[in-house]
């Protein structure tokens, strides 16, 4: 559940590990791999293109059901590649699969954040406004990771260039592996380019979102819509869009290591963001090795989600691949 921004780094932290994992030294490759850590996010920015909107439910399928038969049907679309595209197919793959590893396990971190804020008697805020503090809890810690990693802020700093580089090459192989994918898992027949649209939708996004101060004209006139014209309790853009903020912590890390109850299991920790952040390398590591296992389908991609969603929120009982 964490932002773009995140995971961004959180690839290229992790991107030592995977170019070992799969004997990868191209630079396609690695923006392939860096594309991948975005998961199937994306996807939620297909509102923005009225010619792809009809399929915006995919991000929610793609997030929350048959998590194992969807990284089963990529590594069966890497078949369907040329020798000389898949190994750009397999580094994609890899990413979405970094990204599964630090969505589930900072996902129950960020619910947990959301719960307790509002429910914690608030006035004018409740479980209804839960998207809006969720995205709020997200933004202060991609600005943390930002600051953290590179000392700089989104004036400086573009995701919509940075997080989301590829070439039109690399968007016409994952076009087809989602194609494949989306079809064998879901029976969804989808345009051609559905992921290079979902790319391009969410590269505007970022770039509607880039307000880096609250008196930017832009912000003001966002929130001023949705709230007096929308009518919503509170702005969601305010909430999503990052801040110039110059500071390497964040008040929902969890620095103190304070107990924290996962909301989908109600399991008491103490982890902090970063503890969750740096833990998933081990795993990674086991997950890539899986993956390229001669003989891996969905059964075996039990080994990585555990039986969670990207939320890291477990199967229902009775539930089954």
């Amino acid at each position: 559940m964490p932002a773009i921004i995140t995971h961004y780094f959180y690839g290229q932290d992790m991107y030592f590990t995977a170019a070992n994992s799969l004997k990868s030294e191209s630079d396609e490759e690695r923006k392939a791999y860096l594309l991948g850590c975005q998961g199937p996010d994306p996807f939620e920015s297909l509102d923005l293109d009225p010619r792809l909107k009809e399929y915006r439910n995919i991000a929610k399928l793609l997030h929350t059901e048959k998590i194992e038969e969807c990284i089963a049907a990529f590594k069966g679309s890497l078949a369907y590649l040329s020798d000389h595209e898949r190994p750009t197919g397999r580094a994609y793959v890899a990413g979405y699969i970094s990204h599964f590893e630090l969505d589930s396990r900072v996902g129950p971190f960020v619910a947990s954040w959301t719960r307790g804020i509002c429910e914690a008697g608030v006035e004018g805020l409740d479980e209804r406004d839960a998207k809006v503090v969720t995205a709020e809890v997200e933004r202060d810690l991609d600005e943390m990771v930002l600051y953290t990693k590179s000392g700089k802020t989104v004036e400086t700093f573009h995701p919509a260039h940075e997080c989301l580089d590829a070439t039109e090459r690399i968007l016409g192989i994952c076009d087809r592996m989602y194609r494949y994918m989306l079809l064998k898992v879901y029976g969804l027949v989808v345009p051609h380019t559905l992921f290079s649209g979902a790319i391009n939708a969410h590269r505007t996004l970022m770039r509607l979102m880039r307000a880096p101060h609250l008196t930017d004209a832009k912000s003001q006139i966002a929130s001023a819509i949705e709230v007096n014209i929308l009518h919503r309790r509170h702005s969601l853009y305010r909430a999503m869009a990052h801040r110039a903020r110059k500071e390497a912590s964040s008040v929902f890390e969890n620095r103190e290591h304070q107990t924290w109850t996962d909301p989908y299991t109600g399991h008491e920790h103490t982890a902090s963001f970063w503890d969750l952040y740096y833990g998933t390398q081990g795993e990674l590591q086991c997950d890539l090795k899986c993956f390229l296992d001669d003989g891996f389908d969905a059964q075996k991609a039990q080994s990585i989600t555990h039986g969670k969603d990207f939320d890291g929120r477990p199967k229902k009982a009775g539930e089954t691949l």
